[in-house]
């Protein structure tokens, strides 16, 4: 057999460059903000930036992440700084509030221990089993 063509080397697939995880990891820090007060959501908006800059691929994920940051931070301005300002100011109420709501539970807890006895003294309750019999 004689070769009259040169075996052909295989030709290099087109490497595409990597991509960077960056606008990933943005875009789920924007959607975490909404669990944390929107704190996830500034450090997404952050890193959706530098990878917009950066330029290695992934534009459309950053520019959401922007997007679900910005509206995450503005709900929880919106909706978070009424609450926050309920908090400090009603904090007494709360803590009366709760005092009560402890004080009533130990009431029914007492209640409840009564009942159970049916007004005997405690140590001589009936065993929830038949007792042993005794020897003699």
């Amino acid at each position: 057999m004689t070769q009259s063509q040169s075996p052909s080397l295989p030709q290099a697939a087109s490497v595409a460059p990597p991509r960077s995880r960056l606008p990933l990891v943005a875009l789920l820090l924007s959607v975490f903000g909404l669990c944390t007060f929107g704190l996830g959501a500034i450090a997404g908006l952050v890193c959706s930036i530098v990878a917009l800059k950066t330029g290695k691929g992934g534009s459309g994920l950053a520019t959401a992440a922007i997007i679900i940051g910005a509206l995450v931070i503005v709900f929880w301005s919106v909706a978070g700084a009424p609450m926050l300002g309920m908090l400090i100011f009603s904090r007494n109420e709360i803590k009366e509030w709760v005092r009560d709501i402890w004080k009533q539970a130990k009431e029914d807890t007492a209640e409840e221990k009564d009942d159970v006895f049916g007004g005997r003294p405690r140590d001589t309750a009936p065993l929830p089993w038949p007792a042993p019999a005794q020897p003699g």
